[in-house]
């Protein structure tokens, strides 16, 4: 343990130097006149953009700002991560269930302080809880009390980010169907927590235009999105028999979001950045592990991150983990999944030569099997070619 302090302390000055440059991060800051009740979600999608600083939404969806106090009774909503207020959205809630046209899913839209720098590269990451009983009362509000509602947990939160903000007018959730958009930044796993407890979504961006302004929520079909608990379309047909609509079961995946941030990525604050990452969601995209195309030799400008990764795994020994390669589309399947594999196994030997017991250390190649993006650009394919570090045992 006192390593670990020690390690910390070492950190600490690194750590205050980074710099969010979100504004309004964790949406405490209202504009005036803001007519939000405590503890309330919003049935006007005008509301939220009217109320919150530096946030807007889309007119044609009413994603929620709740306000929290302690003195507050018999509130649905949990308590936000941090100061009193947080952002409510939507991002899972089929067509088949609801009734509408199209899935219903709820984005809000967030500001910058400057523009991000071309070849720069941020970490993102956000706060988020789904909770049950704010599900549960939202759709209930929507439906009717005779609903039955089975709360689910999704993954594919995304961000996208804009040069330009999206004006609240616009329905952009057609003009997602319509255009294919796809988030620069997705996260692939069902992203669940304990019962009251937040979980942290982080990952890496190396941003290729100014962007001032970005949007989260989910940016997929839900039936191309997982749920925990799986609740299938054909289990869903089945249990709804013959009931009338306001009694049919109805999905949702609710979550509240807080304290947003994006900073510059360094490399003096991988281990910092590492070790939240490997806490909080149990696995890490090495974004400067870097190979020559078609070869498995670590690469100069790597050794800096697996360096932060190494000394990381020596302070925590009961940590084991799984390095995982993963590449682009481009090429054949089996060639692919033999070159991410000795990538893997390359990341793997280094670590081992910097102290870390090979036992630790399990590799695995998955090639192309496992996109983050799409291949149909070379910004997809950049962000698919990766390896990843994934804890296996541990904490």
């Amino acid at each position: 343990m006192r390593k670990v302090l020690l390690w910390l302390t070492c950190l600490f000055p690194l750590i205050l130097s980074a710099q969010n440059i979100v504004l309004n991060p964790g949406f405490e800051t209202l504009k005036p006149n803001s007519i939000i009740k405590s503890c309330d979600y919003i049935r006007n999608g005008k509301v939220f953009t009217n109320s919150v600083q530096d946030w807007s939404a889309f007119n044609n969806y009413t994603p929620d700002l709740i306000i929290w106090y302690d003195s507050l009774r018999n509130c649905s909503y949990p308590k936000p991560h941090s100061g009193h207020n947080m952002a409510g959205i939507i991002a899972y809630h089929p067509n088949t269930d609801s009734g509408y046209e199209n899935d219903y899913h709820e984005l809000i839209q967030g500001k910058l302080k400057g523009p991000l720098k071309p070849g720069v590269t941020y970490r993102i990451s956000y706060w988020v809880q789904q909770n049950d009983s704010t599900a549960i009362k939202h759709l209930k509000a929507v439906f009717g009390h005779s609903t039955s509602i089975i709360p689910v947990s999704c993954n594919n939160l995304g961000v996208w980010f804009t040069e330009g903000p999206i004006q609240p007018t616009e329905d952009f959730n057609k003009t997602i169907r319509d255009f294919g958009i796809t988030p620069h930044i997705v996260e692939t796993t069902v992203v669940r927590n304990k019962p009251n407890a937040w979980t942290q979504v982080t990952a890496t961006f190396t941003a290729d235009k100014p962007y001032r302004h970005f949007i989260l929520g989910n940016f997929s079909s839900d039936a191309r999105t997982q749920t925990f608990p799986l609740v299938s379309d054909s289990i869903m047909t089945l249990r709804n028999s013959n009931k009338p609509f306001y009694q049919k079961l109805k999905r949702i995946a609710y979550y509240c979001v807080d304290d947003f941030s994006i900073e510059e990525y360094r490399p003096e604050n991988a281990g910092q950045q590492i070790a939240a990452a490997l806490s909080a969601k149990k696995t890490y995209t090495l974004t400067k592990v870097l190979f020559n195309t078609a070869e498995a030799v670590v690469l100069p400008e790597s050794f800096a991150e697996l360096d932060a990764l190494a000394a990381y795994l020596q302070e925590q020994p009961e940590v084991r983990v799984e390095i995982g390669g993963h590449t682009d589309h481009i090429g054949e399947t089996q060639a692919n999944a033999t070159l991410s594999e000795n990538r893997a196994k390359a990341v793997c030997q280094y670590l081992a030569e910097k102290g870390v017991a090979p036992e630790r250390l399990t590799a695995k190649g998955y090639g192309e099997s496992k996109p983050v993006a799409g291949n149909d650009t070379e910004a997809g394919r950049k962000r698919n070619r990766r390896v990843e570090c994934k804890v296996v045992t541990g904490y």
